[in-house]
């Protein structure tokens, strides 16, 4: 509901930013600094985002072909501009597609995989009630 009421300011004030909206009906100083205020909190979320997802590409390369943290965290840079800069907006967009379907399916899938594995409802209650699942049950792989 917050979308369309956003989308009208937005059009209606000749806003680009949420900052811009927010602060349009103010002028002078209040104004500077909502717009400011806005452009904070959006690159330090933006930042720990970021941060975030240079992490786990760390992790990632470092668990997967034993590199260093370092090393990891830049091959995950590269790639993440090399997309961006061949590909825009539209090979980020993709990307998030994909990443969103990739997690989707993790919600979905594993916790299924998890109950036949623990020997189904009653097992998974079971391990739950325990604190973790049985150590003789390993998936094989």
């Amino acid at each position: 509901m917050l979308a369309p009421r956003l989308r009208r300011a937005s059009v209606q004030h000749g806003g680009l930013t949420i900052g811009d909206v927010l602060g349009q009906p103010y002028t002078g100083t209040p104004r500077i600094l909502i717009r400011v205020l806005s452009v904070l909190i959006i690159l330090t979320m933006l930042t720990a985002y970021v941060a975030a997802q240079l992490n786990a590409a760390g992790k990632t390369f470092m668990g997967t072909f034993d590199w260093s943290y370092t090393a990891g965290v830049l091959c995950g840079a590269a790639i993440v501009l090399g997309y961006t800069i061949t590909g825009g907006f539209r090979a980020v967009a993709w990307t998030d597609v994909v990443q969103a379907i990739l997690m989707l399916i993790a919600v979905l899938v594993l916790p299924l995989i998890l109950v036949v594995h623990l020997g189904g409802g009653r097992g998974a209650v079971r391990a739950a009630a325990r604190g973790r699942p049985k150590a003789d049950r390993h998936v094989s792989g």
